[in-house]
């Protein structure tokens, strides 16, 4: 069998390594420099996104590193890992990674609650699927992930296991394919910035 999920022994990975750099480019890029994640659940994600702060000379804060646990599709994670990160200092984050979208949209109304002006003091760059049509109450910019892409890998992954083709199990250390996806678009307002970047690609 193949699939997406971690028991699976055979199926596409997404680079989050990527996804992250591309994430903290775009925030970077617009005068933001304290940056919070959400959805950074394994350490490599973390040490990933403290490791592409410092490239770009800025400070991460360990605080503003979303650590309550749970799986990404339960609901209100995504609302208490925001206001972990808001709670947890006087100072403030200016930019937010968000990594995945189901997570973005509880946050997105913890954003709004505690009335937070996006994206003049807080930008967010957040993980979409494209063909999604997830609406946001306010711009964000998406770091866009498109799931034929990813269907594509997991049939011609299948194929070859059928023909008895030799098929790589599941490693993070596997490089990236030729598929990549792109990042675009932003919800909002007239006043939305538009960003064309590259996101993440699929590990395979």
């Amino acid at each position: 069998m193949v699939g997406l999920e971690s028991w699976f022994k055979y199926g596409p990975l997404m680079d989050m390594d990527a996804m992250i750099a591309a994430g903290v480019h775009q925030l970077i890029g617009a005068g933001r420099s304290r940056i919070g994640l959400i959805g950074g659940d394994t350490p490599q994600m973390a040490a990933t996104f403290k490791k592409e702060l410092l490239a770009h000379g800025a400070a991460p804060v360990a605080e503003w590193i979303a650590s309550i646990p749970g799986n990404q599709s339960i609901a209100g994670l995504g609302w208490r890992q925001f206001q972990q990160i808001w709670s947890a200092r006087v100072d403030k984050p200016d930019g937010l990674l968000v990594l995945d979208d189901i997570m973005f949209r509880d946050a997105a109304m913890a954003i709004l609650a505690v009335s937070i002006e996006v994206p003049r003091q807080l930008m967010v760059v957040t993980h979409s699927n494209k063909g999604s049509n997830i609406h946001y109450p306010f711009p964000v910019v998406r770091l866009e992930n498109d799931p034929d892409t990813v269907a594509a890998a997991m049939a011609d992954m299948l194929a070859a296991l059928l023909r008895k083709e030799p098929v790589k199990e599941k490693s993070r250390d596997d490089p990236l394919s030729d598929r990549g996806t792109r990042g675009r678009d932003v919800d909002g307002d007239e006043g939305s910035r538009h960003a064309d970047c590259r996101a993440f690609g699929l590990m395979t």
